[in-house]
């Protein structure tokens, strides 16, 4: 840049230099930005709940996580985008779409990483790389159980540095004919437990377990009034419980 300046008197001097300008990154690029988008949660089971345009295009991996995203193809970061939200005791289904975007990310190719804890004390809880790339879907789609009241945060990134603007779809999974078993007058205990639970006021024709990350992890064929957690690792699972009377779903933590 050159300055020039002429006094009263007609003198004129000028002088130049250098000034360099940095562009200020969005606050979404970082965990203490991230976006809330709690209110694509809690709708009604099977119901796609679609977000508003996003956009990575010139972000960074600045002060992000060194772990957690392991599943990632290219097992590095390059420009993240985060979101936040509440869970409230149902298993989700998050994905990537295009919905209306004119710049849509490069190949659909999105990655994600979900913690809980604060941007602080970061604790990986699910990671994600393709839906089917054997089918080419390279957007990122994952399911978690979304533990009640816990705040999760969302890191997005692009594989290889792909980028553009992506839509977030939520879909709660949990189905409307379950029954949570405190509505329903059954009791299930201990909970948290080390292993075994009984379940008071209903006999189980069959349970299914799932981890948090709604992968079916063991399924019991006439459990009767209880079930076996041996040899879970530590975290929360969601029972599916049929019975006779009606299907129940409940949430029981393994120590």
């Amino acid at each position: 840049i050159t300055y020039t300046y002429t006094d009263a008197n007609g003198c004129t001097a000028s002088a130049s230099g250098d000034i360099t300008v940095e562009m200020m990154l969005p606050a979404d690029n970082a965990c203490g930005g991230a976006n809330d988008i709690s209110a694509l949660f809690g709708q009604a089971p099977n119901e796609l709940q679609t977000s508003g345009l996003y956009n990575n295009t010139g972000y960074t991996s600045a002060d992000d996580p060194e772990a957690g995203y392991e599943c990632f193809l290219d097992n590095a970061l390059q420009k993240t985008v985060w979101f936040s939200f509440t869970g409230d005791g149902n298993m989700y289904q998050i994905k990537t779409v295009q919905c209306t975007a004119t710049d849509y990310f490069d190949e659909g190719d999105t990655q994600v990483a979900i913690y809980s804890g604060d941007c602080a004390n970061l604790t990986p809880v699910a990671c994600n790389e393709d839906e089917d790339a054997g089918n080419l879907l390279f957007n990122f789609n994952i399911e978690v159980l979304a533990e009640e009241g816990v705040t999760y945060l969302m890191m997005i990134d692009g594989w290889d540095g792909r980028d553009g603007e992506f839509c977030i779809e939520v879909t709660n999974l949990t189905p409307s004919a379950t029954i949570d078993i405190q509505e329903a007058g059954i009791r299930l205990f201990p909970n948290p437990t080390t292993g075994l639970v009984y379940l008071e006021g209903a006999a189980a024709e069959s349970i299914e377990i799932l981890d948090n990350t709604g992968q079916l992890v063991r399924r019991l064929a006439q459990p009767g009034n209880q079930a076996s957690l041996f040899g879970l690792p530590a975290g929360l699972y969601l029972l599916r419980i049929a019975t006779r009377e009606g299907a129940y779903s409940a949430r029981v933590v393994m120590e």
